[in-house]
């Protein structure tokens, strides 16, 4: 199995020679090679891993357990059937367990456990979508968390890829938001949706296209967390796992956020960006503290 990098570990500096830093005498190293990446050198690994990471996790709560293994698997390329149980474990924990299990998260595990709901909502595909919608949203809030109260830019990182996602997933979250904001503008919503239902009905699909198009703010906001435009590559690398957008994926989005910023008179994505996150954040989190 190959992977580049590994999600709890830092790669070592530059300078240091691949051959000093890594175990190439383990039987566990099939072999090791420097590589070039869209944001700079990485080491390539080809190695065996375990199903299960060789850390001892079971001080941290449960939920976090679990989102660990599950990151785990899909990080050392385990088999689909073993990684889908691990991401379907985390969710079901969660659900039986209530919106407590996250509310009650320590800032600091949220990372992690942000990616094992972003991973089940990107990559499970189930008939009934609201279980990718709902742990779409679990994943907006623990990275949100993560990236609010303990400065995590993996987060922001994650966040990016979750919201350049399927634009359905945080589409119900974007279509409260613009609600609020019409509210907030005294706007007649009697008049604007005449009764009928904004998350659902067929006649106010181009509505529910317009509030999640804004996700691309949110997006444009979060990259600069992570990504510097003028190099084109990731600030501080070395501190991330590689599961990034490529240079091309990034590029591809900046010219789908110019044409939304130039069609809706967009000038300061930081302040808006900043300001829509927040109150997804906070609309989640009151979701949570009523489940």
């Amino acid at each position: 199995m190959a992977i580049l990098g590994s999600l709890f570990a830092k790669k070592k500096a530059q300078e240091t020679k691949s051959s000093e830093s890594l175990p190439l005498n383990s039987d566990d190293i099939i072999s090791a090679k420097e590589i070039d990446t869209p944001f700079g050198k990485a080491t390539l690994v080809t190695k065996r891993y375990s199903e299960n990471p060789p850390v001892d996790i079971s001080d941290e709560p449960e939920v976090a357990q679990l989102a660990t293994v599950a990151v785990w698997r899909y990080n050392t390329r385990q088999s689909s059937d073993s990684f889908v149980r691990a991401v379907v474990d985390l969710y079901d924990y969660a659900r039986e367990h209530g919106g407590r299990v996250l509310l009650e998260l320590d800032p600091s595990l949220c990372m992690k456990v942000g990616m094992g709901f972003t991973l089940f909502a990107l990559f499970i595909e189930d008939d009934n979508r609201l279980v990718n919608y709902v742990a779409a949203e679990n994943a907006l809030y623990c990275l949100g968390k993560g990236l609010f109260h303990n400065g995590d830019k993996r987060s922001a990182c994650l966040l990016f890829s979750l919201l350049t996602g399927p634009k359905e997933l945080l589409m119900d979250q974007f279509v409260a938001a613009m609600i609020d904001e019409y509210q907030s503008r005294r706007y007649p919503l009697g008049l604007v949706f005449r009764g009928r239902n904004p998350y659902r009905d067929p006649g106010l699909q181009e509505f529910r296209n317009e509030a999640v198009a804004y996700r691309l703010v949110v997006a444009r906001y979060l990259l600069d967390y992570f990504y510097d435009g003028e190099t084109k590559t990731v600030k501080g690398a070395h501190d991330f796992f590689y599961l990034l957008p490529t240079g091309d994926a990034v590029g591809r989005f900046m010219r789908d956020y110019a044409d939304f910023a130039d069609k809706s008179g967009i000038s300061d994505y930081k302040a808006l960006g900043e300001k829509l996150l927040r109150t997804l954040f906070g609309q989640v989190e009151k979701t949570l503290q009523e489940y």
